[in-house]
């Protein structure tokens, strides 16, 4: 397992995302799961940014692991914010117009959706988001 440490600040979105290429990159995945699990890991990373401190400042942890057979990307999110669990943040309705739908949600529903399991702990003070994917083998 990997894991980066950063301000939790948008500006640091870079360094996340490098972070996770990098990581990724080495396990020659599928350019298709990568450029989905970009999603997750802004939309995710961008909501500790902009709620987990506010007013103050704290970090965020990122932390990377792959299993084998099938292979699978286990990805963990903390942060010591207030606590928040997202499983429990209701999903915008997607059938009402857009111009009727409240804001918001829509980039947890997505991540609900790619990803295969999700689980939330607050332990220790820390929010601790743990999110599993299979992921695909170029070619397969």
């Amino acid at each position: 397992m990997t894991e980066l440490r950063v301000p939790a600040k948008i500006e640091n979105l870079e360094k996340v995302v490098a972070f996770f290429d990098e990581n990724i990159g080495k396990e020659g995945c599928d350019r298709m799961d990568v450029a989905i699990l970009h999603v997750v890991l802004e939309e995710v990373f961008v909501n500790i940014a902009s709620y987990a401190y506010v007013p103050d400042e704290g970090d965020a942890f990122i932390r990377m692991a792959f299993h084998r057979n099938p292979l699978e990307l286990e990805l963990e999110f903390r942060d010591c914010g207030k606590p928040f669990n997202p499983l429990n943040w209701k999903a915008p309705d997607i059938t009402r117009n857009v111009m009727e739908r409240k804001i918001g949600g829509l980039g947890l529903f997505l991540v609900k959706k790619i990803m295969d399991t999700i689980q939330y702990t607050y332990t220790g003070g820390m929010n601790v988001l743990t999110m599993k994917k299979t992921l695909r083998l170029p070619g397969c």
